[in-house]
């Protein structure tokens, strides 16, 4: 006996050999045999969003390639040369290369809900070394100037300083950020050592705190909107506690409803079939982010 099942609304139905009036009464191309495999996704078949853990010493842009390679890879070849050869996969906000954290991937249709990751909340640990103030404002850059950090900071001097950083604030991008500039962007500049002068922007700081602080070494938890430069953040407040700083360690901790304890390792995609299940397996979260 072979078992043969309808895609809806057919109802299932077990067929014998000599069932040949019922089976010709049935338009063949909706049988399918129960052990005869899907067929292959297309690029048309997929679209979600999924958080990716970023490690550090890469490019937001090169994680993006990753997955979007993986896909047309399998597709490509599964499909025969058939259909698109091309899916739009995207990201819902840059992080530095050395930092890491939570990466919103989105793939296909998908790509149009970015905005709002890219302008909503998000969440940060931050560590400062204070005492050094390097070009980039981070670890990788040269040192360019250096200051005694005064041994009488306390976490309360700390605190004090942060409070005045709440809520909106103006903020200068540092020189070493993709900020457009008569058509280039302003990091290029920076390298040939061209200066320029970066407007002002506003920006929203939910929450600020010091978690830690052995000094010269501090760590913040930042809370804030799209946009914001944590670099730039916290080295103001390291010339409010009379001192310079740069960042030597960033991870983003949460961007939306993602979480960095839920976000999946980049070194995990390998295959399509991971692409697929971090989609399905976010769906509903991005479902509810998504309503007003």
């Amino acid at each position: 006996m072979c078992r043969l099942f309808f895609l809806k609304p057919f109802p299932c139905f077990y067929l014998t050999r000599n069932n040949k009036t019922l089976l010709s009464t049935v338009k063949p191309r909706f049988l399918c045999s129960a052990h005869q495999p899907p067929p292959p996704p297309t690029t048309k078949d997929l679209h979600g969003i999924f958080p990716v853990y970023k490690p550090p010493n890469c490019t937001s842009f090169q994680v993006v390639k990753k997955i979007r390679s993986i896909i047309l890879k399998e597709i490509t070849s599964s499909n025969a040369g058939t259909g698109r050869k091309w899916i739009k996969v995207g990201h819902g906000g840059t992080l530095d290369p050395f930092a890491t954290g939570v990466l919103v991937i989105a793939v296909g249709s998908a790509c149009s809900q970015l905005q709002s990751f890219l302008q909503g909340s998000k969440v940060y640990k931050a560590t400062v070394k204070f005492g050094e103030e390097t070009d980039t404002m981070d670890l990788t850059g040269r040192v360019i100037a250096t200051q005694p950090v005064p041994p009488h900071i306390t976490l309360d001097d700390i605190r004090s300083v942060l409070s005045r950083y709440t809520g909106v604030i103006e903020q200068v991008p540092p020189a070493y950020s993709a900020v457009h500039v008569g058509g280039k962007r302003a990091y290029e500049l920076a390298r040939k050592g061209i200066a320029v002068e970066l407007t002002k922007r506003k920006v929203r700081i939910d929450r600020i705190e010091c978690t830690r602080c052995s000094l010269p070494i501090a760590e913040f938890c930042i809370e804030c909107s799209g946009g914001t430069y944590i670099r730039r953040l916290l080295s103001d407040v390291a010339k409010d506690l009379q001192t310079v700083g740069h960042l030597i360690a960033l991870e983003r901790t949460k961007q939306g409803p993602f979480h960095v304890q839920e976000a999946i390792p980049w070194e995990a995609f390998t295959h399509l079939q991971v692409v697929e299940r971090a989609m399905e397996q976010f769906r509903t979260k991005c479902n509810h982010h998504q309503q007003p």
